[in-house]
């Protein structure tokens, strides 16, 4: 059964922060890619846990791809949230309000299966 768990991350390349799912069973090197700029970002897993190593060159290490990328909503001066409607993941690329509505409910959700 997969243990797959909702991160954060605040992009080191373009400062944007997004969502992403991680399954903490697969042990190895976990290849997150920013939906905002594209940056690569890594995460190596040992036995379910996420460790201070951020990438493994061991061949033995596999390497597996995160999904489901979101962008969070920024807030502007005025007081309202900005969201950008567009993102990627295992099913590619799409926008539009009905992704936004389903994009919503996921980053609220308290689920993470």
């Amino acid at each position: 059964m997969a243990n797959i768990q909702r991160q954060e991350l605040a992009c080191t390349n373009c400062q944007r922060l997004f969502r992403f799912n991680l399954d903490f069973e697969l042990d190895g090197n976990h290849e997150i890619t920013c939906p905002g700029c594209g940056h690569i970002h890594y995460r190596v897993i040992i036995n379910g846990r996420i460790t201070e190593e951020r990438y493994n060159p061991s061949p033995s290490f596999s390497t597996y791809y995160a999904t489901n990328y979101y962008l969070t909503g920024s807030t502007t001066s005025a007081g309202s949230t900005n969201y950008d409607t567009t993102f990627t993941g295992s099913g590619g690329t799409s926008s539009g309000t009905g992704d936004s509505f389903l994009r919503d409910s996921w980053l609220n959700s308290t689920s993470t299966r």
